[in-house]
């Protein structure tokens, strides 16, 4: 009402004779000419976010004849540099694991990589300070395609820390750390492969828990999906694991999510169509119970979902939860990328720039956000106090 009595005085300002007019003006008409100068409350909350501090090109020439050098960001490391992966062609034979400088793009160390390391299977800690990576180890005389080693370095110098072989026979799929913890990984396991057969339909499926300081495998989960699954993650109190992976729906992947009872590895709930897009974090806890996935907040106890806002926009999906931040998340709205409180529902930041679904990381000291579309790579600073 305070806007549309300052909006009248300001018609009446510039032409007197409205004046007498502008009693007998509809009420509709009121509330038209009002909206093409006014901002919705929701609107006005949201802070526009003005801070690109530099972009990356991950597409560079070879010095092999007609190739391209492909590079992929794995994150930041506890000093705010880059780890990159340079792979020089098709069949990963040649590649490098680089330590870059992102504002000066200085190399400040780099690790070549064999044709026995697989560069897509790269996890760093939550820390900073820990990369791990697994090494294939192809047996052309047993005709087998085992990857059962692996090694843990320090990121600040490409140094190898330690090698662990969980010993032949086993294949590893995809290794990763546990939310939150920087000595304890999540290994997605199978039997080892012969090459004749197909990765995604042979051997037995499960999940091991290993500690990193140990060498040891602290806990094994079985799960005849464990092979297709995308991202496996486990509540903040451990009694719960939830696994995401796609099947494709007239060539659109559609996410299914299961959760599953660590201890005997039975589904206690299989939800199908939860999160869409196949690229940033689609799912996160929020809480020991409750998870959020592109939209929607999933409750394990009541086995029920509810929209993230009343009207739910279909053009809004999260991209990534802040790291160690709960109640903070990143989702792609119809105006842009935007950080949100989860608990309040609201928007507090938006990058109007960013319109496509892509990859954000954030360091570890939560004071620079990484996106990535395609192969460019923009950088931004964060403000923390955002979040408090």
């Amino acid at each position: 009402m305070r806007a549309l009595n300052a909006f009248l005085k300001m018609i009446r300002l510039s032409n007197t004779r409205l004046i007498i007019v502008d009693r007998y003006i509809s009420v509709s008409m009121i509330i038209y000419l009002a909206s093409l100068f006014l901002i919705t409350p929701a609107e006005c909350a949201v802070s526009v976010a003005n801070n690109n501090i530099g972009k990356l090109d991950l597409e560079i020439a070879s010095s092999s004849k007609d190739q391209t050098l492909l590079r992929q960001m794995s994150g930041f490391t506890n000093k705010n540099t880059l780890i990159l992966v340079n792979v020089e062609d098709v069949s990963r034979s040649k590649g490098s694991v680089i330590q870059q400088e992102f504002t000066t793009r200085k190399i400040i160390s780099q690790l070549p990589l064999s044709s026995t390391v697989d560069p897509y299977k790269l996890s760093l800690s939550p820390n900073g300070n820990i990369l791990i990576t697994c090494e294939n180890i192809a047996d052309v005389s047993e005709k087998i395609r085992e990857a059962h080693m692996i090694k843990v370095l320090d990121s600040t110098n490409l140094s190898i820390l330690k090698t662990i072989d969980l010993g032949k026979g086993h294949h590893i799929v995809n290794i990763s750390f546990l939310n939150g913890s920087s000595d304890r990984i999540i290994v997605q396991l199978i039997a080892a492969i012969p090459y004749k057969e197909n990765i995604f339909t042979y051997g037995h499926d499960r999940f091991i828990v290993l500690n990193l300081k140990t060498g040891k495998a602290e806990k094994t989960i079985s799960y005849s999906r464990a092979r297709s699954v995308s991202v496996p993650l486990f509540s903040p109190d451990g009694k719960y694991l939830a696994c995401l992976f796609y099947s494709d729906d007239d060539n659109d992947q559609l996410g299914i999510l299961d959760v599953l009872d660590p201890k005997t590895g039975k589904i206690l709930w299989h939800i199908e169509g939860s999160a869409k897009q196949p690229i940033g974090d689609p799912f996160f806890f929020i809480s020991p119970t409750r998870f959020v996935s592109s939209s929607r907040i999933y409750d394990i106890t009541t086995k029920k979902s509810s929209p993230l806002i009343p009207a739910n926009d279909p053009r809004l999906y999260c991209l990534k939860n802040v790291p160690q931040k709960t109640d903070y998340a990143f989702f792609m709205t119809k105006n842009g990328l935007e950080l949100w409180n989860i608990k309040t529902r609201k928007a507090l930041r938006r990058w109007p720039t960013l319109k496509e679904r892509g990859y954000i990381r954030m360091s570890p000291d939560l004071k620079v956000m990484s996106f990535q579309r395609d192969k460019n790579i923009e950088f931004w600073k964060f403000d923390p106090t955002w979040l408090k």
